[in-house]
């Protein structure tokens, strides 16, 4: 259960810049950890229910399936981070009403269904995933919109290395110890 709590909290880092970014949008602070806390609890029930039904089909191959997929992840959050990042203020308006706070979460939800997916292949409890990763995203946006008020935007690219650099981390160590004796807990 450790690792899913580790996991929850590498993904709840992930969202923390998601709500500043959105905050320095928006004066609406309870709408922006609505949508995410309850949209991202679900999305991670979803993953973590498919991919503890994918791994009674799977058995030998979802034990490197799950450190692969992390291990994916990590490096593309890590290659977000060299993105160029140009808000139009426009779009803020558009972006932090309800329908745009649904997109944004949706958007940000990927990182949590597929870590939901690699601990459900693990044998995990989908519930126990979901609870865990929804807690923790709903932290880490409330204190992303207080923070939000304070802190610059250039934070973007450092959170989106850290958070990469952990979950390759984390994959690796995974895959290095099904490699070592060929089981994962």
């Amino acid at each position: 259960m450790l690792e899913v709590v580790f996991l929850a909290i590498i993904v709840g880092f992930n969202n923390l810049f998601g709500a500043m970014a959105l905050k320095n949008l928006s004066e609406r602070r309870w709408p922006i950890v609505l949508v995410f806390g309850v949209f991202l609890f679900g999305v991670t029930f979803v993953g973590a229910s498919l991919g503890e039904a994918a791994s009674a089909g799977i058995p030998e191959f979802g034990k490197f399936l799950a450190p692969g997929i992390l291990i994916g992840l990590g490096a593309w959050i890590v290659s977000t981070a060299f993105r160029p990042r140009r808000v139009q203020r426009g779009w803020a308006t558009r972006l932090t009403s309800w329908p745009g706070l649904i997109f944004f979460a949706f958007a940000f939800s990927w990182d949590e269904m597929l870590v939901g997916v690699s601990l459900g292949l693990e044998g995990y409890e989908p519930l126990a995933i979901a609870v865990a990763i929804g807690f923790s995203s709903l932290l880490f946006t409330l204190l992303g919109t207080y923070l939000g008020d304070h802190l610059k935007t250039a934070w973007q690219k450092n959170s989106h290395l850290l958070a990469g650099a952990l979950l390759l981390t984390f994959g690796l160590v995974s895959l290095m110890s099904v490699l070592r004796d060929g089981t994962r807990h």
